[in-house]
């Protein structure tokens, strides 16, 4: 083994991803690496002359989660926003938004996320209005965001601070013409990123990106994907926090610029870019803006929203595959990924790259024809099954696009036995940053035809993870060799009853062999 390990746990289950040796009791870590990996017995030597020993208690180790699909700067934010998750009506909603206005100073930005319109309860589900916001204040802009991150509500002070020109897309106007302060598709976009920003500027990124970090180290996690920017240009405040941050400081972050301009993400030395925001190719369910190849039941949305040109999306694909990055784009809908899958089979047919790793996230609808054609184009997707967990397809779904799709919707299964490599995450903060709520959610799906087993859901939130961002060498099992991140729970999720994987506490999460929380 050479020198002696710093580090050793055992007496516990370790469960290693790595088909060469899937169960053991004891890892040794030298430095910031995993040294070996086997039977506490075998190594009763090496554990003698470990540094530090921690008796696991026959607890279970894994790799540390990986979370491929992280709002990391919004995740922060929420710490300080008003948090409206719990609303079960908008009378309710705007009681909360009324008591944080008091508490707040004239000026103040107050920032309001999670509210889930489409699931209130009573005849008003919808965001609250201009007017209605008036009424909570008018001294200080008011900013909602809708859960789903694709609608956003602002009173009369934050309206005219925002900005967004008249004939932007999803300015909606009530029957005077007026604009009624609710955004939807590009204005949501545009509004949504400057009321960020000036809430971002008012408590301060080292604030933010603190707050983040802490959450996720606690859930476990040990490496996330960061979809973040707003600004298309290489100044991009977030971003530019981001690349600031102490290089050993956790977890570790790798950055998706949501942007396309390809010059920008090259400048700032990434290899990698896209994600939501500008680079979002339809919206979400719930406004109806998500784009399906059929229309919507109701007639309420016709097929929903494309935020892209067929030849703008091809544009920046053949841009920024030329420059050899990887690419990384928002499709919900059928109709999305359908635009998404003709603009790669035209790029990559011109210009073929082996193992690009091109990805697309969420896919929550997809035809069987067109996994294959993604199949073919060797393109990766990065899915949320904790959507399933809060828009059951039996309860959420079937009033907004009709049941025999709604049976379709969050394929889990479908696209894991498709062969193509799939990792998942949790969109955070449109769902928790709770790696185990996704992994409870997969093996749970309302859909019993696409639920999966523990092992295979584990393996979403570490391997795969890994793989999306090209680090499975380095990251996504407890192999020797690899960086020492590993997370230790308090049960087993592969014994435990399906049902209650959610709530298995986290009890260590440790990277590089540094334990950077302990429940303790």
């Amino acid at each position: 083994m050479g020198a002696p390990a710093s580090l050793a746990l055992t007496g516990g289950r370790l469960i290693t991803l790595d088909s060469a040796f899937p169960v053991a009791d004891t890892l040794l870590v030298q430095k910031d690496r995993i040294a070996q990996v086997g039977n506490s017995r075998a190594l009763r030597q090496e554990l003698g002359a470990a540094g530090e020993v921690i008796d696991l208690k026959g607890r279970t180790c894994l790799p540390g989660f990986i979370d491929p699909h992280v709002h990391f700067i919004a995740t922060g934010m929420v710490h300080f926003l008003v948090d409206l998750t719990a609303a079960r009506t908008l009378p309710e909603a705007l009681a909360r938004l009324r008591q944080a206005a008091a508490a707040a100073a004239p000026g103040v930005w107050v920032m309001a996320q999670g509210l889930a319109a489409g699931l209130l309860q009573g005849e008003e589900r919808r965001m609250p209005d201009r007017g209605e916001l008036d009424a909570v204040s008018v001294d200080r802009p008011i900013f909602v965001g809708e859960r789903t991150g694709h609608a956003g509500a602002a009173n009369s002070n934050a309206f005219e601070t925002l900005a967004v020109p008249a004939s932007t897309n999803g300015l909606t106007l009530d029957s005077n013409g007026e604009p009624t302060g609710i955004f939807v598709a590009e204005a949501n976009r545009l509004a949504s990123d400057r009321a960020d920003q000036h809430f971002a500027e008012q408590i301060g990124y080292e604030r933010i990106l603190a707050a983040a970090s802490q959450e996720a180290v606690q859930a476990g996690l040990t490496t996330v994907h960061a979809l973040d920017g707003a600004r298309p240009a290489a100044d991009d405040p977030g971003v530019l926090a981001i690349l600031r941050r102490d290089p050993a400081a956790a977890p570790r972050i790798l950055i998706y610029h949501q942007t396309r301009q390809v010059e920008a993400a090259l400048n700032l030395g990434l290899p990698r870019i896209g994600g939501c925001s500008a680079c979002a190719l339809d919206g979400a369910f719930t406004p109806r803006t998500a784009r399906l190849l059929e229309p919507y039941p109701d007639g309420a949305g016709g097929r929903g929203s494309l935020y892209f040109e067929d030849g703008e999306l091809l544009d920046f694909f053949q841009a920024a595959h030329a420059a050899e990055l990887q690419v990384c784009v928002h499709c919900v809908g059928d109709g999305a990924v359908e635009q998404a899958l003709t603009a790669f089979e035209r790029v990559l047919g011109a210009l073929p790259r082996r193992d690009h790793r091109h990805r697309i996230e969420h896919a929550e609808l997809i035809t069987p024809a067109q996994i294959q054609r993604a199949k073919r184009l060797e393109l990766a997707f990065s899915i949320q099954p904790a959507f399933n967990h809060f828009w059951r397809h039996d309860q959420f779904y079937p009033s907004v696009i009709g049941t025999d799709r709604a049976a379709r919707v969050d394929p889990i299964r479908t696209l894991v036995e498709s062969g193509l490599l799939i990792g998942a995450g949790s969109d955070s903060p449109v769902t928790p940053l709770r790696p185990l709520l996704g992994v409870h959610s997969a093996v749970n799906h309302s859909n019993r035809a696409e639920r999966v087993d523990p092992l295979t859901a584990l393996r979403l939130f570490t391997l795969n993870g890994a793989r999306l961002g090209f680090e499975e060498h380095e990251k996504g099992s407890l192999t020797p060799g690899k960086l020492a991140d590993l997370v230790v729970l308090g049960a087993d999720p592969l014994q435990v009853d399906p049902g209650e994987i959610k709530d298995i506490p986290v009890e260590l999460t440790i990277m590089g062999g540094r334990v950077l929380y302990s429940a303790d």
